[in-house]
């Protein structure tokens, strides 16, 4: 499953999206988009499946930097 984050500046948000989309998965993404240069690296957005790899939870946390533009990540 590949999960990406987006920064919508206009929004205030930071939007994620997984694909693919498993039909039971549940998205809780609490990621606050963050104002000021780019710092990969440095925090950012934490992946977690609190109820293991057969849970059906994606958690999303941290913050993000509009400036950051799209970051992938691969989740097993």
């Amino acid at each position: 499953m590949n999960v990406s984050v987006v920064p919508d500046a206009a929004a205030g948000v930071v939007r994620a999206r997984v694909n693919p989309w498993p039909a039971n998965m549940i998205l809780e993404n609490s990621v606050r988009l963050e104002s000021g240069p780019c710092r990969r690296g440095t925090g950012g957005v934490v992946v977690a499946m609190p109820d293991g790899p057969s849970g059906n939870r994606l958690g999303l946390g941290g913050h993000y930097t509009a400036d950051c533009g799209r970051c992938p990540s691969r989740v097993p």
